[in-house]
């Protein structure tokens, strides 16, 4: 039997890389401030919404399929006072998607 590994892993990555094609278009003409600027009071500014990809792309494809270890902190995602910059923002993603 074929294995399969290396035929999901190529097309989740490129999935998800098209997706992330999409993230980005939409945050470029964002400012910083708008970046983390919550659309009303309880929702989720874009920025936290990145963070939120970024843990769960650690979490299922890094701790439950590559068995990284991660350990998620799914609240402090949408929580977390700390505001990275958008670049980070965008590095981690970035990083999580070329396993």
């Amino acid at each position: 039997m074929t294995d399969l590994n290396p035929t999901i892993a190529s097309a989740l990555t490129a999935r998800y890389g098209k997706l992330a094609d999409v993230v980005r278009e939409l945050a470029a003409p964002l400012s910083d401030e708008q970046f983390w600027a919550k659309p009303f009071a309880f929702g989720n500014s874009f920025g936290h919404l990145i963070l939120h990809l970024t843990g769960n792309l650690n979490y299922y494809i890094g701790a439950q399929i590559a068995g990284t270890g991660y350990v998620r902190d799914r609240p402090l995602e949408f929580s977390g006072a700390t505001r990275p910059s958008r670049r980070k923002c965008w590095r981690n993603l970035i990083r999580r998607l070329r396993w």
